[in-house]
C-alpha cells in the first residue's frame, strides 16, 4: 500500500478539495483511561478538548499533551495512544469531527502522527466545532450544512496557520521557496541565508523549527518524494531516477529510500502497481 499524501494545513489555504464521509460526536472522557488506536485511522479526525487533557503517544513513542481548551489532529494513516488525565464531570469533554478529505480524486491528510493544532483561537473554534456538531445532531440534517460548516472550520484553521507563518517565519521565507523549489540544485545553505540577509547559523535554527528537519534533510526529502512519483509512473528504471533526481549512485538511492519508506524502490514500485490495479 502506498503512504497517505500529506498536506499541512497552512499548505491547506491554498488547496482545493472535497469533503466527504463527515462524522461528528460529543464525546464523554473517563479518567485513567487509556484509548488505543492499534490500527491506522481511516479518516483524518480534529479534536477540540473541551474539559479535558490527554496524553497522546503516536507508534514511535513520542508523546505530548493536550491541555483543556486545545486541538488536536489526528491524520488519516497514524496510530497512536490516549491516556485521559483529566476530564469534568460536564455530559460532554470533547467534540470529534473525523472526514476524508480529496483532492484530485486522491484522499490526503494533515501528517502522519497526531499534533496540537497551535497558534488558534480556542473560543472560535469552539464555536465553529459547536456548528458541526449541532448541525450533525439536527432532526432532519443536511448534509450541506455540515460540510459547509467543517470548510469553515478548516478554513479558519489554516487561514490562521498561514496568518502566522508569514509572521514566524517570513524572513527566510525566500530561503523556503529557493528549497522548495529547487531540491535538486546544490546551492549552498550560505548562499541561501545570504539571499535572506541573516546568518547561516540563523537560518539553519528557524529552519529546523519550520520544517521540523535541517535544510539538507528537507531537500533529501523532496528529492525522495519525487522518486516515489517516478516509482509510481512506472516507466523509469532505477538507474535512470538516480541519475535524474542526482543521487551519488543508484546504490545510494536504494539504500535512503529503504531507510525512509521501509521498503526497497522495487517493492514500492510493484506495492502501487498492485494497488492501483485492485
Amino acid at each position: 500500500m502506498t503512504e497517505n499524501r500529506i498536506v499541512t494545513l497552512r499548505e491547506l489555504y491554498s488547496v482545493d478539495f472535497e469533503l466527504n464521509d463527515i462524522f461528528a460526536m460529543r464525546q464523554k472522557w473517563v479518567k485513567g483511561a487509556l484509548f488505543q488506536r492499534p490500527r491506522p485511522r481511516h479518516l483524518t479526525g480534529i479534536i477540540y478538548l473541551k474539559s479535558c487533557k490527554g496524553v497522546y503517544t503516536d507508534i514511535t513513542g513520542e508523546a505530548f499533551t493536550a491541555p483543556p481548551k486545545s486541538i488536536v489532529c489526528l491524520p488519516m494513516g497514524s496510530q497512536y495512544t490516549c491516556l485521559n488525565a483529566e476530564c469534568s464531570s460536564t455530559l460532554d469533554d470533547a467534540v470529534i469531527v473525523e472526514f476524508n478529505a480529496v483532492r484530485d480524486d486522491i484522499p490526503f491528510t494533515f501528517g502522519d502522527r497526531p499534533f496540537l493544532i497551535s497558534d488558534v483561537n480556542p473560543h472560535i473554534a469552539f464555536g465553529l466545532f459547536n456548528d458541526i456538531i449541532q448541525a450533525f445532531e439536527s432532526s432532519v440534517p443536511s448534509p450541506l450544512i455540515v460540510k459547509t460548516a467543517l470548510y469553515r472550520l478548516l478554513a479558519y484553521l489554516c487561514t490562521e496557520k498561514a496568518r502566522n507563518h508569514q509572521k514566524r517565519y517570513g524572513r527566510i521565507s525566500a530561503g523556503i521557496e529557493l528549497i522548495e523549489a529547487n531540491p535538486l540544485s546544490d546551492i549552498s545553505i550560505e548562499d541561501i541565508a545570504e539571499a535572506c540577509d541573516v546568518t547561516p547559523c540563523y537560518f539553519r535554527r528557524l529552519f529546523k523549527e519550520y520544517s521540523g528537519k535541517s535544510p539538507s534533510e528537507y531537500r533529501m526529502e523532496l528529492r525522495l518524494n519525487m522518486a516515489k512519483q517516478m516509482l509510481e509512473g512506472g516507466e523509469s528504471t532505477l538507474e535512470y531516477i538516480a541519475e535524474a533526481l542526482n543521487f551519488e549512485s543508484t546504490s545510494y538511492f536504494c539504500r535512503i529510500f529503504k531507510k525512509k519508506f521501509g521498503m526497497t524502490a522495487g517493492q514500492y514500485r510493484d506495492s502501487y502497481s498492485e494497488t492501483e490495479n485492485r
